[in-house]
């Protein structure tokens, strides 16, 4: 965690920001490890703070060694009383996260607290996405394994799937699997599409009987130490016609095409 608090130091001295507000869950547990729902990051030159209620209090400072750990209360009072001991004049927050509601009761908690805040609020935008944009090892270590459980699911039911069986049965047959091998959550709603069901990009697995003959598009994945997979694959409940043929092979040539010239 060290490493990325540092690379995110360097892109804010870049910005002209003193330190930065995360509320993102996602930036919060890469930079943190924190995977509590509530809580919000200050991160300034020399010192990383985790901000949570009573809940996370003990969670956050086993899941976050690296991360002094603040118990709040309700409002945003604590925000100016950290940013004064930090000495921050400037703040950045996620402007693609931070809700409108909540910038509103941090201007006026501020405000409350002195008359005119001493600190300016700046919006940013992508600063610890860009940095999460490159992975590291254990970053492409967790997202093959996140891969792998996406694969081992979809081998173990594809076989087991049976003309009456709907697609909600085998959806619920693939986030079984995904769980017992080890995911922590599916990565979405995993779709099953029967026949006429399968033109629809995003079909609700729904309690209609998958017929012999039909084609079949699974799209599924595994959520993984927070990294997720997503994988697409079209079956057919027997024998496929020769349409169906035909227009297999030409997707599958255009994916081997792009494998094979894909490159950094």
């Amino acid at each position: 965690m060290k490493a990325r608090l540092d690379k995110l130091r360097a892109r804010l001295e870049q910005a002209n920001v003193e330190a930065l507000l995360v509320t993102s869950a996602e930036n919060r547990r890469y930079l943190s490890g924190f995977t509590g729902s509530a809580g919000s990051l200050i991160i300034a030159p020399q010192e990383a703070v985790l901000a949570t209620d009573f809940r996370y209090v003990e969670q956050a400072g086993r899941q976050s060694p690296d991360f002094s750990v603040l118990r709040t209360g309700a409002g945003e009072s604590w925000l100016l009383n950290l940013l004064q001991e930090l000495g921050v004049h400037s703040l950045g927050f996620e402007s693609q996260d931070l809700t409108v509601a909540r910038h509103l009761d941090i201007i006026a908690s501020l405000r409350e607290a002195s008359g005119d805040s001493p600190v300016s609020l700046v919006a940013t935008s992508g600063i610890v996405e860009e940095i999460r944009s490159v992975k590291d090892d254990q970053e492409l270590a967790t997202l093959s394994r996140a891969i792998e459980i996406g694969d081992q699911a979809f081998r173990q039911v594809a076989p087991t799937i049976h003309p009456g069986q709907t697609e909600r049965e085998v959806a619920w047959a693939l986030e079984k699997a995904v769980r017992e091998l080890g995911a922590e959550a599916v990565s979405f709603d995993t779709i099953v599409a029967a026949g006429p069901n399968a033109a629809l990009p995003h079909h609700h697995p729904s309690d209609q009987p998958i017929r012999e003959g039909q084609p079949i598009i699974i799209d599924m994945g595994a959520r993984y130490q927070g990294y997720c997979s997503d994988l697409s694959r079209t079956l057919c409940l027997g024998q496929p016609d020769d349409t169906f043929r035909r227009v297999y092979d030409v997707v599958l040539g255009a994916q081997l095409t792009a494998i094979a010239t894909v490159e950094a």
